[in-house]
């Protein structure tokens, strides 16, 4: 029966026809069922993230650019996103989209417009009666995020780089984070000194901010510790970890909890994403170094900023500060007063400006000395050191005598001075072996054998030679 209606080349149709589906001019819904059509018509069995995969590569630009954003656990949640943002487009751009520019809305008089006007945003709204309404915040939905409380236009979309690490102890938020968003920090309750991983030692934690952050459906406030931090913007810890009662999984590297009744799974970034990341954190940390505000060249701290001047201060760094000052002309002696920005620096840093000098350093001497160095001119005092003339005299005299018995030489090299060249023979201990008087007795022969004794180690074969001296000396010989 198939072979006699269904032709041998269906089975490859339908996969080309599969495989060049895209969404086109259809709505998503209708994408969809014609997809699924066509996998139950090729028997197509694969994965659900093969299936996911192939779904949102043939969805229009927009729609994928969008969903991109989201977090979703299979096909149905992503089909239904999908709809949500195709929804949202025809309201934003009714003749644009994915359905081409001959599309037109179908409305009818008792539809209301999502978007709502000016005039509800506000807290408050004037009724024809006068009486002011409240616009609950539980009503109302952000179509970005699909937070409830805040409008679209309120939305934060300030990206940042976001770390899990299970080794810190702490959650930490950097400093140009805070700095760049303005967040408001208040004091830790518990300042503490924290040994970071990098060149800069132990740091002090004084300061601590709440962040709130939205990942996919996850949105929530953390209290992170403000340090100084280049490898990301925030880094959640182990209490953070501790909080959330949070999963690892090793092999895929996402983190599993249960937020407010709901099961939230952090899914990390590829390779390439995180090589991007961290090049772009390069890139706007270059652009921000060399971006200097006007406010900051108008200051008394010429060579550093406030943040650099504090984790100076928390690193026990030596600093120094430079100060510049016109010149004033009066005849009166009154010294002019210091600014009084100056002023504050030295009442914060008193320990930096002492009366009297620190110890270790050389005192203020009355006469400063100056040295005039002349390009080109011969030093006058060629020897390293000298001596008195009476130390000279005698060093010359124990040398010349030195000299003249041969025990030392003059040395014609031009960088050394007259040493003792090696280890000279002594000519008297040479006489005094060839002079020996020929041993007659046992004691006398002991003798000799004792002084021969002393050079065995520069006579080969001492043993043999010396052996008819060692039977002589024997007992009942002589």
């Amino acid at each position: 029966m198939k072979k006699r209606f269904v032709p041998s080349y269906y089975g490859k149709d339908v996969h080309q026809k599969l495989r060049r589906l895209t969404q086109g001019t259809r709505g998503v819904e209708e994408y969809y069922q014609e997809m699924e059509t066509l996998m139950l018509k090729g028997g197509v069995d694969e994965s659900a993230d093969a299936t996911m995969a192939r779904f949102q590569a043939g969805l229009s630009r927009d729609i994928q650019d969008r969903i991109e954003m989201y977090e979703y656990e299979d096909i149905f949640e992503l089909l239904h996103k999908s709809i949500l943002i195709e929804q949202q487009l025809k309201r934003k751009n009714p003749t644009k989209g994915s359905y081409g520019n001959n599309y037109k809305p179908s409305t009818t008089k008792e539809e209301k417009p999502f978007v709502k006007t000016k005039e509800e945003l506000k807290g408050y709204q004037q009724d024809d009666k006068g009486k002011p309404t409240t616009t609950r915040s539980r009503d109302v939905k952000c179509f970005k995020c699909h937070g409830i409380g805040h409008y679209a236009n309120e939305f934060y979309d300030k990206v940042c780089s976001l770390v899990i690490d299970g080794g810190s102890c702490t959650n930490v938020a950097s400093e140009a984070l805070v700095e760049k968003l303005g967040l408001k920090t208040g004091k830790h309750p518990r300042p503490y000194l924290l040994q970071w991983l990098n060149e800069q030692g132990e740091l002090k934690v004084t300061e601590q901010v709440m962040i709130p952050i939205t990942i996919g459906r996850y949105q929530d406030e953390i209290v992170c510790d403000v340090l100084p931090m280049d490898s990301s913007h925030i880094l959640l810890g182990r209490p953070w970890q501790y909080d959330k009662r949070a999963i690892h999984d090793g092999f895929t590297n996402r983190h599993s909890f249960t937020h407010r009744d709901k099961k939230i799974v952090l899914a990390p970034l590829s390779p390439q994403e995180v090589h991007h990341d961290q090049v772009q954190l390069k890139l706007r940390r270059k652009e921000d170094k060399d971006k200097v505000p006007a406010s900051q060249t108008k200051g008394i701290l010429l060579t550093a900023k406030s943040s650099d001047m504090r984790k100076a201060v928390h690193l026990d760094q030596s600093m120094l500060l430079f100060v510049f000052k016109g010149a004033l002309l009066t005849s009166s002696d009154i010294a002019p007063e210091l600014p009084s920005g100056f002023e504050f620096v030295i009442q914060d840093y008193g320990d930096m400006f002492p009366e009297e000098n620190p110890a270790g350093l050389p005192p203020i001497r009355g006469i400063e000395h100056q040295i005039d160095l002349v390009p080109g001119a011969s030093l006058p005092n060629k020897p390293a050191y000298r001596t008195n003339p009476d130390e000279t005299k005698e060093l010359q005299r124990q040398v010349d005598g030195l000299m003249e018995k041969g025990y030392i030489r003059e040395s014609m090299s031009p960088c050394a001075v007259p040493v003792l060249l090696g280890i000279k023979v002594d000519e008297e201990k040479v006489k005094a072996i060839k002079e020996w008087p020929i041993p007659t007795s046992v004691s006398e022969v002991r003798s000799f054998h004792g002084l021969a004794g002393f050079y065995r180690r520069f006579v080969r074969d001492f043993s043999t030679i010396a052996a008819p001296l060692t039977e002589v000396i024997k007992k009942n010989r002589l």
